[in-house]
């Protein structure tokens, strides 16, 4: 009798080693968090985030962060490939246009609780517009893009122009025909403006125009276009004269300071453009917001990209744990974030009060063209429409159809709202 009580107690002591082995071995298991990126983590602004996951691998024991690096990460077509696949990653990139697409597709999640609370205590209200999306905050801002004016102080006072800028285009065209210099044929050797053609550039001035004016280019539920009315046409009319009719401009072709002396320009990232060029030009050249609209309101466009959580995440917490750390922890050493240092490299508005506050990059008279609408709440993101990626491609061809004379602007609009409304139309009834 005791032999057999010697054995079952033997037996009961080896499954409670076992159990503990085995509770000891998950214990120590670490979690690993996949995150892609489209930055090249060779250089910039890719190498520091990859050097702060590194960081962050390193001060603790539990997660472990695998970056995955590829200009592609980004692209919906991955994206949904990936979540066709049961194959997503717990941390995305992505345009914030996108969103609305992948919130439809259950993608990704948006921020609660704690998590919103800090964000709307830390983030400035005219970045979480970028990922505001049906009351919902979804994600992090990073890209930051509002548009601005950049123009040349040197060929102002080369041309006796108060570098003091103007508030209407109607003076911005007038300062414009003053800097513009023309060839013996009357062709322009050196516009006074420039206009590059992007859709950043088109559509932003576009929308800061309409909005400027108390119009709107979406109905209030994003389901209806409503691009045919006047606000926007004297809109799309504006555009028309300054691009074709001013005498000062200058359409696509190499888009720099050194062909124009006013630049429309899509965001600060061409302050790197700028430095990789001759590091002394930023120094002569300064930044204005945008003009103000009709109503003498200004609304700066925001165009921008985030970080966002997917919602197929096994470990939500930690990823969690990690985003606060990467984007709104702040580093007593020089009182700004992480993501505003990534962001700093890549010459992107910071995003944060902190970083607003202390990124020296930010002092910049360069940067002030887009901060002070940062600063001022003067910024509005684009609307995030069903599909509306494909909705502002088929707008800006249609604003391009009138800056190279193909359509008048009311033909162009009525050509526009038709397509348009039938790609929101096509992916409404496809959710």
């Amino acid at each position: 009798m005791n032999m057999m009580r010697r054995s079952s107690a033997y037996r009961i002591a080896l499954c409670i080693v076992a159990a503990v082995l085995s509770f000891a071995a998950v214990a120590s298991a670490k979690v690993t968090l996949n995150m892609v990126t489209h930055w090249n983590t060779g250089v910039s602004q890719g190498a520091l985030l990859k050097k702060f996951i590194e960081e962050y691998n390193s001060m603790q024991d539990e997660v472990e962060v695998v970056l995955s690096a590829d200009p592609s990460n980004s692209q919906i077509s991955r994206i949904l490939v990936w979540a066709a696949g049961g194959v997503l990653p717990d941390i995305l990139p992505l345009s914030q246009v996108v969103i609305p697409d992948l919130v439809a597709a259950g993608i990704i999640q948006p921020l609660s609780g704690d998590a919103l609370a800090r964000a709307e205590d830390e983030f400035l209200p005219g970045a979480l517009q970028l990922v505001t999306y049906e009351g919902k905050v979804w994600g992090y801002p990073t890209e930051n893009m509002p548009n601005a004016l950049s123009y040349d102080t040197v060929e102002f006072g080369n041309r006796g122009v108060s570098t003091d800028f103007p508030d209407t285009w109607d003076e911005v065209v007038q300062i414009a025909r003053v800097l513009t210099t023309y060839n013996a044929d009357g062709s322009i050797q050196k516009a006074g403006l420039g206009w590059a053609t992007g859709f950043r550039e088109n559509i932003g001035f576009l929308m800061s125009q309409v909005w400027g004016g108390d119009g709107e280019l979406f109905s209030a539920d994003l389901r209806r276009v409503t691009l045919l009315n006047e606000t926007v046409l004297n809109a799309v009319e504006l555009f028309r004269q300054i691009a074709r009719e001013s005498g000062v401009v200058r359409l696509g072709g190499p888009h720099t300071h050194e062909q124009q002396v006013i630049r429309i320009t899509p965001g600060p990232y061409v302050r790197g453009t700028i430095l990789a060029a001759d590091p002394q030009r930023l120094n002569e050249i300064r930044t204005a917001p945008m003009p103000v609209g009709p109503s003498g309101k200004r609304v700066v466009a925001n165009y921008g990209w985030a970080i966002t959580m997917t919602s197929t995440t096994q470990y939500p917490k930690e990823a969690q744990a990690f985003l606060d750390w990467l984007l709104s922890d702040i580093q007593p050493s020089t009182g700004t974030t992480r993501m505003g240092d990534i962001m700093a490299v890549l010459g992107s508005i910071p995003n944060t009060r902190a970083d607003i506050a202390n990124q020296p990059f930010a002092q910049e008279a360069f940067m002030q063209g887009y901060l002070i609408p940062m600063a001022t709440n003067e910024v509005r993101s684009w609307p995030m429409v069903p599909n509306s990626s494909e909705v502002y491609r088929l707008l800006n061809l249609h604003l391009n159809s009138v800056l190279n004379g193909a359509a008048a602007p009311l033909q162009a609009l009525t050509n526009a709202q038709t397509e348009i409304q039938a790609v929101i139309d096509q992916a409404v009834a496809g959710n």
